[in-house]
């Protein structure tokens, strides 16, 4: 969930200039398909039943904690206004099926696109959602940016 944290963060932090997004969650998007019953979001549940890497955090988990908080309150393609004046790296997998970006990536782009004064940057290269097949190309994305924008 690092993309969804960078975005919202940065949204929140003046001092940032900066903001990169790898794969990014869009949390509303989530919480709305769970509660509506999309069986894609619901697939997501099961799916984090097998995130070894978040100790102590399951399916059941996810939905309480998405479920106790307003959709519209981390939908990250509304945090663009707090972006503003920065410089925003977004980058997916077009074959990422664990945060597909026709749901969590496009729509954020695109709203972002739309802040005057929000430097954007994004990127739909060939991968999944660990980049698995192109993280030298990824690297060099992210590298390129930081050169320009990050210094």
């Amino acid at each position: 969930m690092g993309g969804f944290a960078s975005l919202a963060i940065g949204a929140r932090d003046p001092e940032l200039t900066c903001v990169g997004a790898m794969s990014p969650a869009n949390l509303g998007v989530m919480a709305a398909g769970i509660a509506s019953g999309d069986p894609a979001m619901l697939s997501f549940l099961r799916a984090a039943d097998r995130m070894f890497m978040l100790a102590g955090f399951d399916g059941s988990t996810m939905r309480r904690e998405l479920g106790s908080v307003d959709p519209t309150l981390i939908d990250t393609s509304t945090f663009g206004p707090g972006l503003r004046g920065k410089s925003v790296f977004l980058v997916v997998g077009r074959e990422d099926v664990v945060i597909p970006p026709q749901l969590h990536f496009d729509p954020v782009a695109a709203a972002y696109a739309k802040v005057p004064g929000l430097v954007l940057e994004e990127h739909r290269i060939r991968g999944d959602h660990s980049f698995s097949s192109s993280r030298i190309q990824l690297t060099r994305l992210v590298l390129d940016w930081l050169q320009r924008d990050c210094r």
